[in-house]
Order: structure tokens, then sequence, then C-alpha cells
């Protein structure tokens, strides 16, 4: 799971020129859910969200405090093109998870993040619809999070809290793993591109060859009518 977490002093969400959902001074959040996540990508985040000292505390000092300290608003926006790559000039979201789980996924945690706080401070827009964002970013002050990248740097540990060498060995397995999933279904996808340019390639070459005995078969036609005049 991927967010864009920023610090905001009010920010709205407008679908067909309405007003949908706002908040004042908070977090707006971005969240883009990945093919790889499940429920257990949710609690990380919402501790970061929930826990995370991004305001001022009441001497100015900065860093000091929470989201529940400073009794700020949190706006959830999904973003499946957190995970767009680029082919060519065109983008690619292959690596976002599809629309129903992704929904589910998306829903789960934006009740996590009221069942955490308060229910009435934690606003969100529907998952997938088109809308326009106005926000004014504090700072700027803007803190990018994704599950899939901790899972994939930080070394389990044991019960002592000090990584062993299984540990990280079997953590590199299993990041060796998720890059040789990604690496197939890549691969995949650039054979299933090829293939359909192929068919395209195919069918503009079988029409040249309808088109060549057409006019071979009018000439004859045109030949044959000749004969019989004369």
């Amino acid at each position: 799971m991927k967010t864009v977490i920023q610090r905001v002093t009010s920010a709205a969400l407008i679908l067909n020129g309405e007003t949908i959902a706002s908040i004042g001074k908070g977090l707006f959040i971005l969240v883009g859910v990945d093919r790889y996540d499940n429920e257990s990508d949710i609690a990380p985040i919402i501790k970061k969200v929930l826990g995370g000292k991004l305001f001022e505390d009441e001497q100015g000092g900065l860093w000091k405090q929470n989201i529940i300290d400073a009794q700020g608003e949190i706006l959830c926006a999904s973003q499946f093109t957190l995970f767009a790559r680029f082919k060519g000039t065109k983008p690619d979201f292959h690596e976002s998870m599809e629309p129903k789980r992704g929904k589910e996924l998306y829903e789960a945690f934006v009740e996590a993040c009221r069942s955490g706080y308060q229910a009435d401070k934690v606003k969100a827009g529907k998952f997938g619809s088109t809308i326009q964002i106005s926000l004014v970013n504090d700072g700027p002050t803007t803190i990018l999070f994704d599950t899939q990248q901790s899972k994939s740097s930080a070394p389990s540990t044991s019960a002592s809290g000090t990584a062993t060498p299984s540990d990280v060995a079997e953590q590199r397995k299993r990041t060796e793993e998720m890059k040789a999933a990604k690496a197939a279904r890549r691969a995949q996808f650039e054979a299933h591109v090829a293939q359909k340019e192929k068919w395209k390639k195919d069918g503009e070459r079988k029409k040249d060859v309808v088109g060549e005995v057409q006019a071979e078969e009018l000439e004859q036609a045109v030949r044959e009518l000749k004969v019989q005049e004369s």
C-alpha cells in the first residue's frame, strides 16, 4: 500500500462542481492499493498517520504533535495512479490492485482511521471516482510511505529484537521472489503487446495480398471483355 501524506490547512474533494468532502487543518492522504496488498498492510500506515508528529505544539515547537494531539482532521482519496509506470509515453497501471479488491482495502483503510481516531474527523472520497482536489499544503509537508518497499528493505528480527542471519536470508529470498514475480508479469505483458502488434501487421499483409489478387482478377476480366468485344 502506498500513501502520500500531506499536512494541510484545508483540503476538499470536488465532484461535478460540488464539494463532496472537506477538512480544515489536518492531513490529506492519497491512498494507492498495490496488487500484493492485503489487510496486514493497513496497520503500519495507520500507525504513521495517527502517530506521526507532523504538527507544531502550542509553543510553536516543530514536529511535536500528531494528528490526535493537534485535533486535526483527515481526508482520504483513492489514487491508483501512484503505481504508474511508463511504457514509452503511455502510463501502465498493472501494479495496482484490481478494482473490486482495491475498493475493499481502501474502505478498510478509511475505517481503520476512523476507529483509531474520531469517526467524525475522518472523511473520504468514493473509490474510483474522477474528482478534482483543492488543498493548501502547509509547509509544504509531504510524506511518502510504501508498505511493500518497507517489507523489502527491512529484515525481520528475532525475539531479542536483533536480525539473525537466517532472518536476513529469508527476507532476501522473499524480496528476490517478489522481484522475479514482477519481472515475469512484465515479460508476459510485453509478450502480449508484441503479439498484438504481430497480429496487426499480419492483418495488414493479408489485406495487401487480397488487394493484389482482386486487382489481378479485375485485369483478367477486362482482358476477357476486350477479347469478346473484338
